[in-house]
């Protein structure tokens, strides 16, 4: 993995050590974990997101992600929108990356997003399947005076209450007994090697009871 894409992304993962060092007034944890034989380098910044891009772009777009996943499983759309002018920032979502909570309810995981709504005006908001939710909870706290353009991947708006106990035992599932990235490398021909770890990566660091409380919210929606 080059340097240039490891670098933004955030470091979970198995057979891991660490080198945590001071990068200006950021700490970043530097750290080396195997797969399939291979190190794979990545940095994790201790605020909980990924970036992609220049510092001083003109332009902001900011990516959520679904339910068991993690900010890097954004890197395409992250590079490509980087190579377009933008500073990308993609959060890792409360439940996700041992961000443990007691409250999963959509207003307050967007109420936590809240903050990155204070560093920039976001020209672009995609949000994907719980992201998805996350970005419309967050409407309501866009700045009336910046137009920003929303785009929802897979929203969940309608989910029949008798289908939630199986999506809840399907992803929980998926977090307590994670398949191998070569698993998902094999499921989806079309996915890079990078893809197929990032993925595991997203599922084994997701809480089994956020995924429950997530589920257990949606009921009253």
């Amino acid at each position: 993995m080059s340097e240039e894409f490891a670098a933004p992304c955030q470091s979970y993962g198995r057979d891991i050590t660490t080198d945590a060092r001071v990068e200006g007034e950021n700490m970043k944890e530097n750290r080396k974990f195997c797969v399939d034989g291979s190190d794979i380098f990545v940095s994790r910044h201790h605020d909980q997101r990924s970036t992609w891009g220049s510092p001083t772009a003109t332009k902001h777009a900011l990516l959520t992600h679904g339910l068991t996943s993690c900010s890097h499983t954004w890197h395409r759309v992250a590079s490509s929108l980087a190579a377009q002018g933008y500073l990308v920032t993609a959060p890792d979502l409360v439940g996700h990356v041992s961000r443990v909570s007691t409250n999963y309810r959509l207003s307050s995981i967007a109420q936590d997003l809240c903050p990155y709504l204070e560093e920039w005006n976001y020209s672009l908001i995609i949000g994907h399947s719980l992201g998805a939710l996350a970005a419309l909870a967050l409407f309501a706290h866009f700045p009336p005076s910046h137009p920003t353009a929303i785009m929802l991947v897979d929203p969940p708006l309608q989910v029949a209450t008798e289908s939630i106990p199986f999506f809840d035992n399907l992803f929980s599932d998926s977090c307590a007994n994670p398949k191998q990235a070569e698993t998902y490398s094999v499921e989806n021909p079309q996915w890079e090697r990078e893809d197929g770890i990032f993925r595991e990566l997203g599922t084994r660091l997701c809480s089994v009871d956020a995924v429950h409380g997530i589920f257990e919210t949606l009921q009253f929606i």
